[in-house]
This record gives structure tokens, sequence and C-alpha cells, in this order.
């Protein structure tokens, strides 16, 4: 039996380099309203920076997580559970990612969390048979 929680998060790095960028974007776009005034390129700094928050704020928020039960997948705003007695199948495949396969027949893709594929698969997989 399946004892205790596994988390997988998008690495740390990818969090801290969004953050550098969105900084970079932040500086850029006050220095260059402040000596070049309002244009599009100050617009588009702008808009930069605010999907670089966006991007923050999905690698800190992302998570899929396995516990005793039941697999919980997090993203966005967005919560989803999935019993582990409704699961049928884990598969991944080349550009595609992780899918879950229910017991009625539908799919549910886990987010991407910046681990290999074939190892997330494998883990989910593994927590499946572990009944």
């Amino acid at each position: 039996m399946y004892k205790g929680q596994t988390e997988f998060r998008p690495p740390r790095w990818q969090s801290i380099s969004i953050t550098i960028v969105a900084v970079g974007l932040l500086i850029g776009f006050s220095l260059y309203i402040t000596f070049l005034g309002y244009d599009w390129i100050a617009l588009a700094l702008a808009l930069f920076f605010l999907f670089a928050i966006a991007g923050i704020w999905e690698t800190l928020t992302t998570r899929i997580t396995l516990d005793d039960s039941s697999l919980h997948i997090k993203k966005w705003f967005r919560l989803t559970t999935i019993s582990r007695a409704g699961l049928e199948e884990v598969t991944w495949g080349a550009g595609v990612g992780v899918s879950v396969r229910h017991r009625d027949g539908s799919w549910t893709q886990l987010p991407e969390v910046g681990r290999n594929s074939q190892a997330l698969c494998n883990s989910v997989r593994a927590w499946v048979k572990a009944r």
C-alpha cells in the first residue's frame, strides 16, 4: 500500500529565471518611459512584464500531488482531484506529455512540471498499481 504523499512541481530555477526576466522588463519599462515617454514600445514592455508575472504565478502554483487515495492536479486557479480507483491507465508520448485514462474512457492530461515525461509517467503508473 502506498504510504505518504509525493508532490511534483516545476523546478525552482524556472521561477527564479522568470523573476529575473520580469525585473529586467520592469526596469526597462521604467527607464524607457522616463527618457523616451509612452509609445508602443513602452506598451509592449508593460505587456511582456504582465506575461512574465503570469509565468511566475504558473510555475509557483502548478503541481501534481499523489496521496494515499487520489491524484491532485493544480494549475492556475483550478484544482482537479481524481481518485486512484477511477484511473485505468497512465501513458505518455513525445511532445504530448503524460495523460491518465479514467475508467469511463475519458482522458486527463497532466501539466508539465519540468520533469522527464517518462519518469513522471512511471511514477504515476507505480502509484496507480500500488493499490
